[in-house]
């Protein structure tokens, strides 16, 4: 037998001494525990002998209401309408997760009301020796990453209150990267968005790859709430996780995104398209050989149409508030598409725009804004100019010393070291000089929040 006390309070557990009421007292028991009697005091001993488990009620608030308590219970006393009591922590495995709890709940005996209520019940049977051992001598920090799985897991169970609880914990934890692809999970519960399924490591041709098509195919059914680029995402997750039935909705798709790119390849002047939506969608196109492939034709059209709006100084213009100014975002869009999807012809552009793009970095983060000019560090620009620095440094660098020729570029080591280094050593070295993990953490901090 063990004893399961459970409490509404949120923090009625954290400091002795302890109490339970009588007239809850049995509740839920089985049927050994008949040999438990108030009225011969000399039984409750007996209750001391067995292993505890207190627990917080589901739904209840305070700082560790998910966390079970597991040892032994001394010292049992009757006053009044109560009963008083101390408890022993088990030295090795004295904190459980309520969710490995309740996990098999069945097993334990633990009714499904009654995780809603105070009582004290005397359950038969004996706790599992693989919960015991998820224990933990002292109580597991609650990190983002374990209050969002907690969140997860009730927003799929449909425990609506509890998540709403575990959604306010989560909004005390600043904006992270980790934070971020904690809640992948919870967004595809929300929204089946294809690009997030392999950030979740769900492979293409595995059961839980055909459960994402189905949740995605039906998403795209319901026609609610879909982005603007659905078309793109949706062409490229079904070639990659689809199968011959969704060879429709495939070849619907990139009908789709071919009038789109044509749209954007008319107008001339003040009526032309941004230039962020041309890179943008020649971006989205780079991500797919279908895309490259079926589209070649509206593909070749807008690489051609980017060329011949850049500026001479190697960077596209984006108007704002119908003020032409130099866009970060723009000039990384639409260089990384030349660099993706052109050929010989764009070296020259490319070259040009990346060498502008790095006299752009702010100087206190590493990162790029989203337009000259600004102050404040963009995560789509910081993150496609990585991309190109990192691109260019092979094709731009000094054969004697690899150090590479761009204004803004300081060199690690002089050119009489560079045959201590290795081909791949000198290389990352150069990435280190562009400071790109702190632009890329600093910007991923200060753009991505939970929501």
């Amino acid at each position: 037998m063990f004893n399961l006390l459970v409490s509404g309070h949120g923090e009625w557990w954290e400091t002795p001494p302890f109490t339970s009421t009588i007239d809850r007292f049995k509740e839920y028991s089985g049927a050994e525990a008949e040999a438990i009697d108030l009225a011969r005091p000399e039984t409750l001993r007996r209750l001391e002998e067995m292993p505890a488990l207190l627990m917080y009620e589901v739904g209840a608030g305070g700082p560790h209401a998910r966390v079970v308590r597991h040892g032994r219970i001394r010292n049992i006393v009757r006053r009044g309408h109560e009963l008083a009591f101390t408890f022993e922590p088990d030295p090795e495995h004295a904190f459980l997760d309520r969710s490995a709890v309740l996990r098999i709940a069945d097993r334990l005996g633990i009714q499904q009301f009654e995780q809603h209520r105070t009582h004290w019940a005397i359950k038969d049977g004996d706790i599992p020796a693989e919960l015991i051992a998820t224990g933990t001598p002292e109580r597991a920090q609650r990190t983002v990453a374990v209050v969002a799985a907690e969140y997860v897991e009730a927003r799929r169970e449909g425990r609506r209150r509890e998540a709403a609880e575990m959604a306010e914990e989560l909004e005390d934890f600043p904006p992270s990267l980790e934070k971020a692809l904690s809640l992948v999970p919870a967004r595809i519960l929300q929204q089946p968005t294809p690009e997030l399924y392999p950030i979740l490591g769900i492979e293409p041709r595995t059961p839980e790859g055909r459960n994402a098509v189905v949740a995605v195919v039906a998403r795209d059914h319901n026609g609610q709430d879909l982005p603007a680029d659905w078309s793109y995402s949706l062409a490229w997750f079904l070639d990659l996780y689809g199968s011959a039935t969704e060879a429709g909705r495939l070849d619907g798709a990139l009908a789709e995104c071919a009038t789109h790119m044509i749209a954007l390849g008319t107008g001339e002047g003040e009526a032309a398209a941004p230039v962020e939506d041309i890179g943008y969608a020649l971006w989205r196109c780079s991500r797919s050989p279908k895309l490259i492939g079926d589209l070649r034709r509206e593909i070749a059209v807008l690489t051609d149409r980017l060329v011949r709006r850049q500026e001479g100084g190697g960077y596209w213009n984006e108007t704002r508030e119908g003020v032409p100014r130099p866009g970060l975002r723009a000039t990384a869009l639409a260089t990384v598409a030349l660099q993706r999807l052109g050929d010989d012809r764009y070296h020259d552009a490319i070259r040009k725009a990346v060498s502008w793009l790095i006299t752009q970095v702010i100087p206190d983060t590493g990162a790029l804004p989203r337009d000259a000019g600004d102050d404040d560090p963009e995560v789509i620009a910081t993150t496609l100019a990585m991309e190109l620095f990192a691109g260019l440094i092979l094709s731009m660098t000094c054969p004697t010393c690899w150090r590479l020729e761009m204004p803004g570029w300081s060199p690690v080591r002089p050119c009489w070291e560079a045959g201590r280094q290795s081909r791949g050593q000198r290389i990352l070295s150069r990435l280190w000089c562009l400071n790109i993990s702190r632009a890329k953490t600093r910007c991923c901090r200060r753009s991505m929040a939970f929501s």
